[in-house]
């Protein structure tokens, strides 16, 4: 027996290889967030303790959207997830809410 008659596959075409069949676009991963995802709002029923929680808010440097005036007390949307964890936290721990 030859070795040619042993191998009677013919050779892949490289270029066939690296080619190949076009793949999708990458999509976003299940554990990523949407980069517009909406924070909730927190309310501070106690409209007179604004003063008071601005400057705490100012001095924590913790960023919020936008503050409003509604029927049932003042809307504070903080910016992200963190801003809210710690604008939650120190609102409790100042016993503003």
């Amino acid at each position: 027996m030859d070795a040619q008659e042993t191998n009677d596959a013919p050779e892949p075409n490289a270029e066939a290889i690296v080619a190949g069949p076009s793949l999708p676009p990458p999509t976003r991963k299940h554990s990523e967030k949407p980069k517009s995802s909406k924070v909730a709002p927190i309310f501070l029923k106690d409209k007179d303790k604004w003063t008071t929680a601005n400057r705490l808010i100012t001095s924590a440097k913790i960023n919020t959207t936008k503050c409003k005036l509604v029927s049932n007390g003042i809307q504070i949307d903080p910016a992200t997830e963190d801003d809210y964890r710690k604008l939650n936290k120190l609102l409790e721990k100042e016993d503003i809410k």
